[in-house]
């Protein structure tokens, strides 16, 4: 009886764990759990997203919602995407735009650990996201504030 029920232990927790590195509920991208929704001042939030080994990111919603906004949809919006570098260290970058055209984009590289004695806050001026579905959350011409 024991071992029948060691044996049925084993086979929940190995379907557990098959159900979550299936992960059949998975778009490709790993949603926060956040839902978008616009802050006080009246900033749209087009989403929260993680782009790791096991997703691509910035999902097609969260990219078409802000570069929508971007080319003049009528209010200013923030994304959020977190990546990490080979050694495992997050990199934060924070999207926003006034509708204008143009994106600011931060980059926060203050928990990467080898990220050199270069400036740990960047700041570019975008325009012109890149089309390609698989480069969501790249522009064609960025440069200095």
């Amino acid at each position: 009886m024991r071992r029948l029920l060691m044996v049925g232990l084993v086979a929940v927790v190995a379907a557990a764990v098959a159900l979550v590195i299936a992960r059949p509920w998975d778009d490709g991208a790993t949603y926060t759990g956040r839902r978008p929704i616009p802050d006080r001042a009246g900033v749209k939030d087009c989403g929260t997203f993680v782009r790791d080994v096991r997703s691509g990111g910035i999902t097609a919603t969260g990219w078409t919602c802000f570069t929508t906004a971007m080319r003049g949809g009528g209010r200013p919006a923030r994304l959020r995407l977190t990546q990490f570098t080979t050694e495992g260290d997050p990199v934060y970058l924070t999207y926003t735009t006034s509708g204008d055209g143009r994106a600011t984009v931060v980059t926060d590289m203050r928990k990467d650990r080898f990220a050199g004695t270069q400036s740990r806050i960047q700041t570019e001026i975008c325009q012109r996201p890149d089309p390609r579905p698989a480069a969501r959350g790249t522009f064609l011409d960025c440069g200095s504030p």
